[in-house]
């Protein structure tokens, strides 16, 4: 779970707003953990749906009941502090419906037990040993991590640590998916492998894998990683004087406007969302610019990974002048131009080809934009 994950589940119980799941027969996530408290976060995520629920252990144990379908589960103890949340690694669990778990051992590397997976998973010596050394060496550069970013040479020094213990672990997966194309628990592999070595262990798995209970993860994971790979080539693709691919968004007013309702004008499209921390700080930036070139050039704000209610609420609250156009979970338009993180700006020229690109919030584009309209 990576930091603003764990951020938004902590301020959840912080307000208690904690969700708590029933409706089972009777609880089908068990354990014994070692951790030095007794309150345990559990948070159960798909996608972008995700449950939180808070446990007090008894001598360690616990029992508690989540949704009977697929999600990936985290635990970890109820942070002290922000500084002491950015260090924890919890454990990615997969839990598929009709599982009854059980975990036990130390929280941030627990013994998975109960279940198809888990157990076909447990005979895996190779793979679960590399992916040991691995969450160590994660775990270990974690612990650096501070606000105040004061151990940074440190972290950096384990950079390359933590990226040969991952490839080791990767060459680990993929012997598995070799050998046992029929074990669940190469299916399992198969997820977290990089892009492009995914969907080639995709390609070797059996049938009967990917018609099985796992088979609505395996095909989300495979799905992404094309989309990321086309996402990539396009992005390569999208050089100056290349014809920038059309689109067809809402905006404010529910009307739908493509890339030709602006054609005449230089535009500047900025993928961005409420949830982008970087997004939000380069708004006086974006506003001055505008103001400054408004008469030139068509701002294009397109909200992405927000909710339609998240994104209005986000454009009015920040007071935003410039098209706003609504683009939710859609993947066309972002594999399209290939965004590879947010903020992305892309300036179109009058003929609707690329005249330049950018991604984070980089002065880069500001010089840019003088450099267009200052002649």
């Amino acid at each position: 779970m990576n930091l603003t994950s764990m951020k938004a589940a902590l301020a959840a119980v912080l307000a208690g707003a904690i969700l708590s799941s029933c409706g089972n027969d009777g609880p089908n996530l068990k354990g014994n953990l070692k951790m030095d408290r007794d309150t345990l976060l559990i948070q159960v995520a798909w996608k972008r749906n995700s449950l939180l629920d808070t446990v007090v252990l008894k001598n360690g144990y616990f029992e508690t009941t989540i949704p009977d379908s697929v999600g990936f589960i985290y635990l970890f103890p109820k942070p002290k502090s922000e500084n002491e949340m950015i260090t924890m690694c919890p454990k990615r669990i997969l839990f598929l419906p009709g599982d009854k778990m059980t975990i036990s051992g130390d929280v941030y590397a627990p013994e998975v037990s109960g279940t198809e997976l888990y157990d076909a998973l447990n005979r895996q010596t190779e793979m679960k040993e590399a992916e040991r050394e691995w969450l160590d060496k994660v775990q270990e550069r974690n612990s650096l991590y501070t606000f105040d970013n004061r151990n940074a040479a440190a972290i950096d020094s384990l950079r390359e640590v933590v990226r040969e213990a991952e490839k080791r672990l990767d060459e680990a997966r993929m012997n598995l998916v070799k050998r046992e194309p029929a074990n669940i628990a190469s299916a399992y592999a198969t997820i977290f492998l990089p892009e492009k070595e995914s969907i080639e262990a995709y390609g070797m798995l059996d049938e009967s894998v990917k018609n099985s209970a796992i088979a609505p993860v395996l095909e989300s994971f495979i799905s992404s990683n094309k989309a990321s790979l086309q996402g990539k080539q396009n992005w390569e693709s999208l050089k100056p004087g290349v014809q920038a691919p059309d689109f067809k968004l809402r905006n404010l007013d529910g009307e739908y406007m493509t890339l030709a309702s602006f054609k005449g004008k230089y535009v500047l499209l900025d993928f961005w969302g409420t949830w982008c921390g970087w997004c939000i700080k380069g708004i006086p930036d974006m506003k001055e610019y505008y103001a400054k070139y408004k008469d030139r050039i068509e701002f294009v704000g397109i909200d992405c990974n927000d909710t339609e209610e998240k994104w209005k609420n986000g454009v009015a609250e920040h007071e935003l002048p410039w098209t706003n156009l609504y683009n939710g979970s859609g993947k066309e338009i972002v594999t399209a131009y290939g965004v590879q993180g947010y903020p992305t700006k892309i300036i179109i020229d009058p003929e609707g080809k690329i005249a330049a690109k950018f991604v984070g919030e980089d002065p880069a584009m500001y010089k840019k934009l003088d450099e267009l309209f200052q002649k």
